[in-house]
């Protein structure tokens, strides 16, 4: 352990930390950054989403960090998300982008802008989206029947296990369940068929063998026993054999990216000229208007608020009390004042059942039980 500040991450002196955060106000990433200023010699780069003006003149962590000189700061700002509150379309996207083919082109910066060019001609304006539409009616169905996923991810695991297990919180879905435990069972589940372990799926997913925290108090949810908890492997498909469960494949060749579902089968094809995570990136955009999708077949938002938001913490009460206010003003033409709406939010929180959207909920209450 380099130092003792940085757990078991072991950075030191020398070493580079690329920190990203969707709205640029996330304290364990600011925390972090700020520590790598401290300890090495090699300046941190802190890439966010917000305006600059905006997080200076309201979060006092973030103008202290974009007014560190110590740090480099790259604003990438995407504008409102198209599903207000969810920022695992644009921002995340536009991150992963800017990073990832920065480091693509480290040593010839002068080669990126044509590379991301010819990426998003493929991936934007020469692929046809409109094939996710058999996929998402399919899918929904499935879920609305009372049946369940298992996602194959080919090789592509982690793009499938982060869309996936995002719309847990977005849309305030069963997370995956805990193996050997009573869980819920979640919607859909990673499944990586050439493996037999946990231990093997791990290592398949991350290409390495996972490097688990033991970070005190949050060690239970951080650390090795609580990883073992989640098994991707063949297992998988034993311990949800009581369920109705349907193979959702994703893999590919040397010439497309296969999507099998069901009775649809789709084949998006690959120019030479894209690599694997110009692949991944565009599989990315894909899932995540997927998955959106679904969700509003499943009705988990209305127009673009995630009415199905799970008020938890100050912020996210907040966001639920304004999403309520919006559907109020327009779809009633009743505007009712922020506290009177939190006060009855609150109410209405202490008596909400599993699966019961809050801000519905709320707007059903305010209007007499008839929205």
């Amino acid at each position: 352990m380099a130092n003792d500040r940085c757990g078991t991450w072991g950075f030191s002196d020398g070493d580079l930390l690329i920190s990203s955060t969707e709205g640029g106000e996330t304290p364990f990433v600011i925390g972090a950054t700020e520590a790598a200023a401290q300890i090495s010699d090699q300046a941190p780069f802190f890439l966010h989403c917000n305006p600059d003006s905006i997080l200076v003149e309201h979060v006092e962590r973030s103008r202290a960090i974009i007014e560190n000189p110590a740090i480099h700061k790259i604003n990438l700002a995407v504008g409102p998300m198209a599903l207000s509150g969810s920022t695992r379309m644009q921002a995340s996207t536009v991150l992963m982008a800017g990073i990832g083919f920065a480091m693509k082109h480290s040593r010839n910066p002068e080669a990126m802008k044509a590379d991301f060019d010819a990426w998003q001609q493929w991936a934007i304006e020469t692929v046809d989206w409109s094939f996710l539409s058999d996929f998402t009616e399919l899918e929904s169905a499935t879920y609305k029947a009372g049946e369940f996923v298992l996602y194959d991810p080919g090789p592509f695991g982690i793009t499938v296990l982060t869309d996936t297990t995002e719309r847990s919180p977005t849309f305030t879905l069963t997370p995956f369940e805990r193996s050997g435990e009573s869980d819920p069972p979640s919607f859909c589940y990673l499944h990586l068929p050439k493996t037999d372990s946990v231990s093997e799926a791990w290592a398949h997913l991350l290409n390495r063998e996972p490097r688990p925290l033991e970070w005190g108090d949050l060690s239970q949810v951080t650390n090795a026993e609580a990883m073992t908890k989640f098994d991707f492997s063949n297992a998988v498909v034993e311990n949800r054999s009581n369920k109705t469960q349907h193979s959702f494949r994703i893999s590919s060749n040397t010439e497309a990216i296969i999507w099998k579902f069901s009775n649809a089968t789709h084949r998006i094809a690959v120019p030479e000229s894209v690599d694997f995570f110009g692949q991944n990136l565009l599989l990315k955009l894909l899932l995540n208007a997927h998955s959106t999708l679904i969700m509003g077949r499943l009705h988990r938002y209305e127009d673009n608020l995630m009415t199905y938001v799970s008020a938890n913490n100050f912020k996210l009460i907040d966001r639920a009390v304004r999403y309520v206010r919006l559907l109020l003003e327009p779809h009633h033409e009743l505007v009712v004042d922020y506290e009177t709406v939190t006060r009855r939010l609150l109410e209405e929180k202490e008596t909400l059942q599993p699966d019961e959207p809050i801000v519905l909920k709320t707007v059903a209450a305010i209007l007499g039980g008839n929205p």
